[in-house]
C-alpha cells in the first residue's frame, strides 16, 4: 500500500516533524521519518487494534494516536480510507463523515434528534422526575419545606386573623381526614394570604397551607374539606418536588448542550423561591382532582362541594378582571356576571396556582357521592 505523507510528533516535545504512515500486511500501522527512503528511520509503530483514530468529519486533518502517545496527522482522509478498509474492512469505519457529508442522512439524522428531544421533554423528563421525587427522603422534603415557609411568611403571608375558636372548629374537622393518610406526615396551618387573596397550597413535607381568605370564601366547612383533599392530592404524588426535579433536568440539559452551569446552581439555591412562585401545570391540577374526586366518593361526600367552592373563587376572581358577561359562574358579586370563556383563557389561565377552569370541574359535575 502506498505510503502517506503527514506530520509526526512523538508526544514530548510541541514541534512535528514530516514522516509517512505505512502499512503491513500483518494490519499493523508504522510512521518513518519522510526523508531516507528505504532506510529512513521508524519513528512509531503499532497494530492497527492499538491504535486510536479520529473519525472522518468532511476534510479536516485526521489524528492517529499510537499506544506510546506519538501522534501521527494526516490530510488525504482518501488514502487512510482506503488503507484502513484494507486492513481491517469494516462498514461502521467512517460513519461520520458519511452522515455529514449526504443532505439525505443529515435531514434524517436532524429529524430524529428533533423527535428524540420532543419525547424526552414530554414523557421522559417527568416520568424521570416522578421515580425521582418519590425516592427523595422525607429529610430533604423537610428542609426545603422548612426554607420555603419561612420565606412566605417573610414575604407572601402573614399571621391568621381568624379566631381561635374558627381555627379549633376547622382543625376538629380536617384532623379525621389528615389520619386517613399518616404515611404523609399531613399538618395543617392558617395564614393572612394578603395579596395571594383565596388560596390553599401544598408544600413537600406535607404542610398544607390554607388562607383566611379561602376560608372566608367558603360556605361550608365541607367545601374547605374539598379542597383539603385536593391539596393532599398535591403532597400524594408529589408535585412540588417533580415540578422542581423537573426544571433541573431541563437547565441541566441546557447546561450539557451550551456549557452555562450559572442556571442549575440558582435552581438549587433558590429552591424555596421556585417553590413560592411556581404554577402547577394542568397535569398536575387533573392528579389532585382525581385524587380528590376519588376521596370525596369514597367518603360519601358531594363533589359538589368542589365545585361550589371552585366557581365561587373563579367568580370572585374574574369579576375583577371581567366585568359583565352573559353568564355568572358563583357568587360574582354587585350584579356583574362572569365569562366563563374570560376566566379560562389568556393569562388569567397560566396567572394562577389552581386554575378553576370548566374543564377540570366537569368530571366533579358530573359524580355523585357513593354512598
Amino acid at each position: 500500500m502506498q505510503a502517506i505523507a503527514g506530520t509526526f510528533k512523538d508526544g514530548k516535545i510541541s514541534r512535528g516533524c514530516a514522516a509517512e504512515l505505512r502499512a503491513t500486511p500483518s494490519a499493523r500501522l508504522e510512521v518513518y521519518a519522510a526523508e531516507g527512503g528505504v532506510q529512513a528511520e521508524r519513528l512509531a509503530a503499532a497494530p492497527l487494534d492499538e491504535v486510536q483514530i479520529s473519525s472522518r468529519l468532511g476534510s479536516t486533518p485526521r489524528h492517529l494516536t499510537f499506544p506510546d502517545g506519538e501522534i501521527m496527522t494526516v490530510t488525504d482522509n482518501d488514502a487512510l480510507d482506503a488503507m484502513l478498509h484494507a486492513l481491517a474492512p469494516s462498514k461502521t469505519r467512517g460513519l461520520v463523515h458519511f452522515l455529514e457529508s449526504h443532505w439525505l442522512a443529515v435531514a434524517t439524522s436532524v429529524l430524529i434528534t428533533i423527535v428524540l428531544a420532543f419525547f424526552g421533554v414530554r414523557d421522559g423528563v417527568p416520568a424521570s422526575a416522578e421515580f425521582l421525587a418519590h425516592k427523595l427522603p422525607q429529610s430533604a422534603m423537610d428542609t426545603t419545606a422548612e426554607a420555603t415557609m419561612k420565606l412566605l411568611d417573610s414575604r407572601f403571608v402573614g399571621p391568621t386573623k381568624l379566631s381561635d375558636a374558627r381555627q379549633q372548629t376547622l382543625h376538629a374537622r380536617f384532623t379525621p381526614v389528615l389520619q386517613q393518610f399518616p404515611d404523609m406526615q399531613l399538618r395543617v396551618l392558617f395564614r393572612d394570604g394578603q395579596a395571594m387573596g383565596a388560596n390553599a397550597f401544598a408544600l413537600p413535607d406535607g404542610t398544607l397551607v390554607f388562607t383566611d381568605q379561602i376560608v372566608e370564601a367558603a360556605e361550608t366547612d365541607e367545601e374547605l374539606v374539598a379542597v383539603l383533599a385536593h391539596e393532599i392530592g398535591h403532597v400524594a404524588h408529589r408535585h412540588s418536588m417533580r415540578s422542581v426535579i423537573q426544571d433541573s433536568m431541563l437547565v441541566t440539559a441546557y447546561t450539557l448542550m451550551l456549557g452555562d452551569a450559572s442556571g442549575t446552581a440558582e435552581i438549587f439555591l433558590g429552591l424555596p423561591i421556585v417553590l413560592t412562585e411556581m404554577h402547577y401545570s394542568r397535569g398536575f391540577e387533573e392528579e389532585a382532582d382525581q385524587f380528590a374526586l376519588d376521596w370525596m366518593q369514597a367518603n360519601a361526600m358531594n363533589p359538589q362541594h368542589f365545585v361550589e367552592m371552585m366557581n365561587r373563587i373563579a367568580g370572585d376572581s374574574c369579576v375583577r378582571v371581567a366585568g359583565k358577561s352573559s353568564r355568572k359562574l358563583g357568587n360574582a358579586e354587585n350584579g356583574n356576571e362572569v365569562d366563563p370563556e374570560s376566566c379560562d383563557s389568556g393569562l388569567s389561565k397560566y396567572f394562577s396556582t389552581h386554575p378553576p377552569t370548566h374543564e377540570r370541574l366537569e368530571k366533579f359535575m358530573g359524580s355523585e357521592p357513593k354512598f
